[in-house]
């Protein structure tokens, strides 16, 4: 196997520190708090940023939400009679705000338009908008909220919300990174395991991805959207079970349980992105989170961007000191750019 000498654990701890120093300050960590919009989706990335917020709040606060949920479980009513207007309301970070994923930028809108007698910290996110007329509606409805803290994990996004928001905007990198470094406990079964997108943030290239396979590596090539229809159940049917066990008395107590079910379905989609990525020695990755997570498990691999610039962004800011990390622009490029990786980390 190959050893890597990588400068991975140190700049991780450098993402951690960045993330408690930076975040903490703006709420009291001994009050109640709330985390909304959980990701009840397939796509492993949103499940990771899930994993690294609970543990930072684990960390900072030390103990759970006192509210949690998803966009259509979401009470106003109950948030507001379990939890203080002292509290701090907590959104879902990610790449959702922008009118790609618009279910949860009208989400996002309508929590700061309702609730503007709380807190509301926004956790990191990307931003893009393609039209300019739903900027305007999320500037209308960002900054009529008088304690509002958008965080942002790019300067692109940062711009984008200095030019157009009053509210306090703070670059910090992604939630995810809070993971810490992360064990590889599956067997690989390629050279290069590429994960690239399938869906409407695919960048397009003149470049085919069949066209990998005339190389010398050995390649695998799967996206991380798709996952049995059953999953959610067995998760649940398994939580209702382990219940009584892992909580005890706070079994009875309705957002307890709606957390340890979260947290177990979360745990699930992402080891089954953990085991994908650990599938190749070396990884190619249009998928931000393939990169973030291929770093936390100190995989060597190349950056290919989504259609708007997230993943490089991101990566030009917080990871590209990495000596196992680089980026590319066509795929081609990027199998060459594993080969000098592979040079550099066995000499």
């Amino acid at each position: 196997m190959v050893q890597i000498k990588s400068n991975t654990v140190e700049i991780i701890k450098n993402l951690q520190n960045k993330i408690r120093e930076t975040v903490t300050p703006f709420f009291d960590t001994s009050k109640p708090y709330a985390i909304l919009d959980f990701p009840n989706q397939r796509n492993v990335g949103d499940n990771a940023i899930w994993l690294g917020q609970i543990a930072y709040f684990d960390e900072v606060c030390g103990r759970k939400p006192t509210y949690l949920s998803d966009i259509n479980s979401f009470s106003s009513r109950e948030l507001r009679s379990v939890l203080p207007s002292d509290g701090t309301i907590f959104i879902h970070g990610g790449g959702n705000l922008g009118d790609i994923w618009d279910s949860h930028q009208r989400f996002r809108e309508d929590v700061l338009d309702e609730f503007k007698d709380y807190k509301i910290i926004q956790l990191p996110q990307s931003i893009h908008f393609s039209d300019p007329k739903e900027l305007e509606k999320s500037r209308t409805s960002f900054n009529a909220h008088k304690d509002f803290t958008l965080l942002v994990r790019d300067r692109k996004s940062l711009k984008i919300a200095e030019e157009n928001y009053t509210c306090r905007t703070i670059l910090v990198p992604d939630m995810a990174c809070y993971l810490g470094l992360l064990p590889r406990p599956y067997t690989q079964k390629a050279d290069i395991f590429c994960l690239l997108r399938t869906d409407h943030e695919k960048k397009l290239r003149s470049t085919k991805e069949g066209q990998l396979e005339n190389t010398d590596f050995s390649i695998e090539i799967d996206d991380w959207i798709t996952e049995s229809t059953d999953i959610a159940r067995q998760v649940k049917r398994k939580a209702i079970l382990m219940l009584p066990f892992k909580l005890g008395f706070q079994a009875l107590n309705k957002y307890r349980r709606r957390e340890f079910y979260y947290s177990l379905l979360t745990q699930t989609r992402f080891d089954r992105g953990i085991k994908m990525l650990c599938a190749g020695k070396y990884g190619i990755t249009d998928r931000l989170h393939g990169h973030i997570i291929s770093f936390l498990l100190d995989i060597p691999h190349v950056r290919l961007d989504n259609f708007y610039g997230k993943v490089s962004g991101f990566g030009s800011e917080w990871t590209h000191e990495s000596n196992i990390i680089e980026q590319a622009e066509t795929f081609e490029t990027a199998v060459e750019k594993i080969s000098e990786i592979k040079k550099r980390i066995e000499a």
